[in-house]
């Protein structure tokens, strides 16, 4: 997912590194993109496009509707403001996501949806969307203590069932130097799956599953290694979303800690 000309209003991930034009979310991406790290690809759309196509402007609406041709659905379109995941606050859960857009219709009313942010035009982004089996979120400080180490919520499917409460996750911490210290198995009873007709749906889940680690020793060691990676390019406290599919370990999302 690639523009080779950047506009205004739309660019590559890779390019999108100006906070001040697409959000700290999305310059942040950018930044682990640039890195070597593994991101969904993405196109992000300017604190100006938003703006744009809030006033359904003709040359805007022209660029969205050759990018939206050129895309391979679904895409996730998410929120980039420019007050989001900054050193002081995060204005976590704020602002909408749109998970498995499966048309151009759709993209351009998930991005004026997303793009609203609180009643005025914000950045978005556009990436790939992941088809998890597993997903979740890590902190690179205990969230209450602050003390060092890694702490990981997971789940099976879309992160969406951690970072929205519906289910009790697998907890797993690990020291500061890496070693496991503990992984506590929780209630997974409910996945969010993608639908193939866009949007997602929440699927119970069997007992025996329910129960079951959805994260392998290999997922641990590989998110121990993002964790890393991403405090040597980014600090030592912060807030990641991951999710694993049939390729690997993907980031999703990284911003510091602030509360």
């Amino acid at each position: 997912m690639s523009l080779v000309v950047p506009s205004e209003h739309f660019v590559s991930l890779e390019r999108a590194t100006s906070s001040a034009m697409f959000g700290r979310k999305t310059a942040n991406l950018a930044a682990a993109l640039n890195v070597g790290l593994r991101v969904p690809l993405g196109i992000a759309v300017s604190e100006a496009g938003s703006r744009a196509l809030a006033l359904f402007d003709d040359a805007c609406n022209a660029e969205l509707a050759g990018l939206a041709a050129a895309l391979a659905f679904p895409v996730a379109v998410r929120s980039s403001g420019l007050d989001e995941d900054g050193v002081t606050r995060s204005m976590a859960g704020q602002y909408l996501t749109k998970l498995n857009v499966t048309s151009a219709g759709e993209l351009r009313d998930a991005l004026m949806a997303v793009g609203a942010g609180l009643g005025r035009p914000i950045p978005a982004l556009i990436q790939t969307q992941i088809r998890a089996r597993a997903a979740g979120v890590l902190f690179t400080r205990d969230p209450i203590s602050k003390s060092r180490g890694v702490f990981v919520e997971a789940a099976w499917g879309l992160g969406e069932a951690v970072v929205g409460g519906k289910v009790v996750p697998d907890q797993i911490r690990f020291a500061a130097d890496g070693a496991l210290l503990e992984y506590r198995t929780g209630i997974k009873d409910v996945e969010v799956q993608p639908i193939a007709t866009g949007g997602t749906r929440e699927v119970e889940v069997d007992a025996e599953r329910a129960a079951a680690r959805c994260l392998t020793a290999a997922d641990c060691e590989a998110l121990w290694r993002l964790a890393r990676a991403c405090m040597g390019t980014f600090g030592e406290a912060l807030d990641l979303e991951w999710a694993f599919d049939e390729h690997g370990l993907a980031l999703l999302q990284c911003r510091p800690i602030t509360a």
